[in-house]
């Protein structure tokens, strides 16, 4: 039986009450071994409250609490993640279960020969409106655009499920940080703006299903963002 001693599975979360535990306790029956690591970015419902009683004495170990941070966002509350975390690999995925965990095997095996592994969406099963898909197009193609400049062509750019090699990460955070939108949602895109030239990536194939609790967070102030991070 393969051993996930190396990995860990970053969570960035904001009021995932009702999906935090669910998710954590598949992981740990799918994975052994597994390492996990929720970075709240201040959640106001019982998402930290019952990350401390599921793990009792050991929650500090696997609960980032971003609540007295100046800076909230997605991509800086996975920043602080991956500077926490201990493990050879890492893998970011979402709190809302929109990110099947079965996908995690393929992306772990790929670490193995790649520093980078994506999960890329290959069809999408949820209710998006019309503006939404649109948007997430219209995104994709502004990516691929930026992403030439750096000579990286990837599939899925925009993906919020995603694995690497920890000390790379950690080195590019280290030398570049100021080139990541803090406040935004895209870390990945941010992440391959700058990676090394000729850094091996893999993509693993996956269906983005829809949230089983709580809404999108998405909003407009999250594509003037994206925008502003086109430019750095």
């Amino acid at each position: 039986m393969t051993k996930y001693t190396n990995l860990t599975i970053i969570i960035p979360t904001l009021n995932e009450e009702k999906n935090i535990i669910p998710l954590i306790k598949d992981l740990e029956k799918m994975y052994d071994g597994i390492n996990i690591l929720v970075c709240d970015d201040g959640s106001k419902d019982k998402t930290q409250s019952l990350i401390k009683k599921y793990y009792k004495d050991s929650w500090k170990s696997h609960l980032l609490d971003r609540s007295n941070k100046k800076t909230k966002g997605l991509t800086i509350s996975v920043l602080d993640g991956i500077k926490a975390t201990k493990t050879k690999y890492f893998i970011v995925i979402d709190g809302d279960r929109q990110h099947p965990i079965e996908t995690i095997s393929k992306m772990h095996e790929l670490l193995k020969n790649n520093l980078i592994v994506i999960g890329q969406r290959i069809e999408i099963k949820t209710e998006w409106p019309i503006e939404r898909r649109i948007m997430s197009f219209i995104a994709t193609q502004l990516a691929h655009s930026r992403l030439y400049l750096n000579g990286v062509h990837v599939k899925d750019p925009m993906s919020g499920f995603f694995g690497m090699e920890t000390n790379l990460a950690k080195k590019i955070i280290q030398k570049k940080y100021n080139y990541f939108e803090h406040r935004g949602y895209k870390v990945l895109f941010d992440m391959l703006k700058i990676i090394p030239k000729k850094t091996t990536i893999a993509q693993a194939g996956y269906v983005f299903g829809g949230r089983q609790h709580g809404t999108s967070k998405i909003g407009k102030r999250h594509i003037l963002l994206f925008l502003k991070s086109l430019f750095k």
